[in-house]
């Protein structure tokens, strides 16, 4: 389950259908949150959802190879890059440490697990969009 007060416009999700089948979302989708329930757009239709039903997207090597991010390969770390900013971590199961460079000085931006939380602090030190093609 996630906090959907954490949810800002653009993030993507899971949500759990009826059907229990796990399908993704971009709030760009969503038409309202209320406190019990969310309605959201689909392929023009408009659909409700529980709170309880929205799940995180995890951040994957598969997912920031998809969109671009290089691989650094290393003995003590994985990190992943793109466009002045890294993602850093022991090993892929650990949250990434968020780095940007900003006037050629690396700042620490927070930590994530998830997509949602990985575009909130993208947008927040770049004041833009993180792109993404494919979760």
């Amino acid at each position: 389950m996630i906090d959907i007060k954490e949810l800002e416009k653009g993030n993507y999700f899971f949500c759990l259908n009826l059907v229990g089948k796990k399908i993704s979302l971009s709030l760009e989708c969503v038409k309202e949150v209320g406190e019990n329930f969310i309605i959201y757009e689909r392929q023009g239709v408009d659909c409700e959802i529980a709170p309880s039903r929205v799940l995180p997207c995890p951040i994957t090597e598969e997912f920031l190879l998809k969109n671009d991010f290089k691989k650094d390969e290393n003995p003590d770390y994985v990190n992943f890059s793109k466009d002045n900013f890294s993602l850093v971590a022991c090993n892929l199961k650990d949250p990434f440490l968020c780095f940007g460079l900003k006037d050629n000085q690396l700042e620490y931006r927070g930590s994530a697990s998830y997509i949602h939380q990985l575009q909130n602090i993208f947008k927040n030190f770049f004041n833009k969009k993180l792109i993404i093609s494919d979760i």
